[in-house]
């Protein structure tokens, strides 16, 4: 049997296997922003110029990856700076 977090990962992933992702070490990777960039770009490309990712702040990645997010459902329950500084691991999850 997979933890739970094993679980999401694994998901994680598959989700983003288009994309230059890295998830060692966790939740350290989720620092940039990008893993939730990618994210939204992979539900709709629309919402994210991929071109433009490496050019923003890790906390504009994030609160731009967030706000369109909630677009489409997901509540805005992470601060952008406190995953900037220091990601915790239940809350990325």
């Amino acid at each position: 049997k997979k933890s739970a977090k094993e679980q999401i990962l694994e998901w994680l992933r598959e989700y983003l296997k288009d994309y230059p992702v890295v998830l060692d070490p966790f939740p350290k990777t989720f620092q940039d922003g990008k893993i939730f960039q990618y994210m939204v770009h992979r539900k709709d490309p629309r919402m994210i110029d991929y071109n433009a990712i490496e050019s923003k702040s890790a906390v504009a990645r994030m609160n731009e990856a967030f706000d369109q997010a909630a677009t489409f459902g997901v509540p805005k329950l992470l601060d952008a700076e406190d995953v900037s500084k220091q990601p915790e691991e239940l809350s990325i999850l």
